[in-house]
């Protein structure tokens, strides 16, 4: 999943009858998918400020950061819950949005799968190792969750990271 199939998974046509407004104003599909967002950084900005152009066809319900000023600083904007901890957010969501960090990866994601959650891995450097990759698979077809993680141009420096574990040679810029 690049950039544009994580906008594409969260962006829905517009129809006034499927929609509502939120107390800020902004569209909320009706029975939309309640999605949290872990970790409130650059990638969490980039979100909520998709779904406040009103392209999101989910609900941004949650969201958790070990700051969490910074959590309820991108909550306010999208009149999100800010959680105090994963396991609150996760009986609030059906899918959760990692944004944090590989490590946040290795301590969280088992923990979302074993709840039957779906995730998306945006830090996915975390699954270069091969045995927590099976783990995280096997996890998640034993409790009928999905995993997804984008590729292309928004891993950034995980990418790089990833890449670097044999010799770089040159980096294209294939845009």
């Amino acid at each position: 999943m690049n950039e544009t199939a994580l906008y594409e998974f969260l962006e829905t046509e517009h129809n006034e009858d499927s929609f509502s407004r939120s107390k800020s104003g902004n569209l909320i599909k009706r029975d939309a998918m309640k999605v949290g967002i872990l970790g409130c950084g650059a990638i969490a900005d980039v979100i909520t400020d998709f779904a406040l152009k009103g392209k999101v066809g989910v609900d941004l319900a949650c969201f958790y950061d070990m700051d969490t000023k910074r959590a309820e600083s991108i909550a306010s904007k999208v009149d999100g819950t800010v959680t105090i901890n994963l396991k609150d957010m996760l009986n609030l969501v059906d899918l959760v949005i990692e944004a944090a960090s590989p490590q946040a990866v290795i301590e969280t994601v088992p923990q979302i799968l074993k709840n039957g959650k779906d995730v998306i891995i945006m830090s996915v450097g975390a699954l270069i190792d091969s045995e927590f990759k099976a783990y995280l698979e096997e996890l998640a077809e034993k409790n009928d969750s999905r995993i997804y993680a984008p590729s292309g141009a928004i891993i950034g420096l995980d990418g790089i990271k990833a890449a670097s574990i044999g010799k770089i040679h040159s980096v294209f810029d294939h845009s």
